[in-house]
């Protein structure tokens, strides 16, 4: 687009003089400025901000700004440095008159600046007000620029230990990190293994209340008045010796349970138990019946009048050897034994 230039004058300009109102000196300088601005104020001196130095008098001197340390000359040596340079304390430290007055540091001229701004304003504030407080730590800026000047004056020897001295730290940490990671994971395991171990008790637990449970129900005042349901059961008789075939006897594991309840049934109707036990009554009835079989006559009396009371115990023990758990030498003593023993009774009948 093209520029449209009016048909207006331009505005005048013209040299004029000026004030500083910040100034008290009432020096006069020159510039360019318009003409509609002739006479106005210097539009900079409102950036001039001036400091607020207190001052005081003699009796708030003695009674609170007394300071044995300080006399009331240097006090006042301080606050017209201060006012003149305003508040820059390196100014104010190297402008010191320290021919007539003590030298100190720059922390204590401000430490003693600040105290007294505090004192003043705590005693001038109206009751029940909150006086504004300027706070300064003189000890901590000395420690401050001290270690800044130890940091300052290291030789490159300490420099490359302090760098060593860092990465050991770093390496330190690392491990130290790793260390507690499989702390962690140990104790993860720890807390695993014992939930297990909780679960596995309570477990047992449990199946040892059910079988109590199950004690107390087939059992009545101490006796057994069921037999426990387990169905037929023949024990495995794998030892050597005299034994019965009905020991011998055993279902075979691919019978169903119909079967079972079958073969349960038809012994229940014989009148016979269903377990690898025969059906025993004493021990002479046992013998005697052992002796009907043999001889097939059940009219036949049986004495034992050749026997004497330790030998016939031992006899019956003997033929009495269903469900005993006798070693192999024993039995077979026992088997010869037998063997004997039917012997003479033969040779009686």
């Amino acid at each position: 687009m093209k520029a449209r230039i009016g048909s207006s004058k331009v505005r005048p300009w013209k040299w004029m003089p000026f004030t500083n109102p910040a100034r008290k000196d009432g020096a006069i300088f020159y510039h360019w400025g318009r003409v509609a601005d002739e006479g106005k104020d210097y539009p900079f001196a409102r950036f001039n901000k001036a400091v607020d130095i207190p001052t005081f008098s003699d009796l708030e001197y003695q009674q609170h700004l007394h300071d044995d340390k300080w006399t009331r000359q240097e006090t006042e040596h301080l606050f017209d440095l201060c006012k003149r340079f305003e508040i820059r304390f390196v100014i104010v430290h190297d402008r010191w008159d320290r021919e007539r007055y003590k030298d100190y540091s720059i922390e204590d001229l401000k430490e003693r600046y600040y105290n007294i701004c505090n004192t003043l304003a705590k005693v001038r504030a109206a009751q029940g007000s909150e006086p504004k407080i300027k706070a300064y730590d003189a000890e901590h800026e000395r420690r401050r620029k001290l270690q800044l000047t130890k940091l300052f004056e290291r030789t490159p020897e300490q420099v490359e230990e302090e760098e060593y001295l860092i990465g050991e730290l770093k390496k330190i940490e690392l491990r130290k990190k790793e260390r507690e990671k499989k702390q962690q994971d140990l104790q993860k395991l720890i807390t695993a293994a014992d939930s297990n171990a909780d679960n596995r008790k309570a477990d047992r637990k449990s199946s040892k209340k059910k079988l109590q449970a199950k004690e107390l129900k087939i059992k009545d005042g101490g006796g057994i008045t069921n037999p426990e349901p387990g169905g037929i059961k023949f024990p495995d008789f794998k030892a050597s010796g005299t034994s019965l075939r009905s020991q011998r006897m055993k279902l075979p594991a691919t019978i169903g349970q119909k079967k079972t309840k079958a073969i349960e049934q038809v012994l229940e109707e014989l009148g016979l138990a269903p377990s690898s036990q025969p059906v025993s009554q004493s021990k002479a009835s046992s013998l005697d019946s052992f002796i009907e079989d043999i001889m097939g006559d059940s009219s036949v009396e049986i004495s034992y009048g050749g026997f004497s009371p330790t030998k016939r115990k031992f006899l019956v023990d003997t033929i009495d050897v269903v469900g005993t758990s006798t070693s192999p030498t024993k039995k077979r003593k026992a088997a010869i034994e037998q063997s004997n023993i039917l012997k003479k009774i033969k040779q009686k009948m």
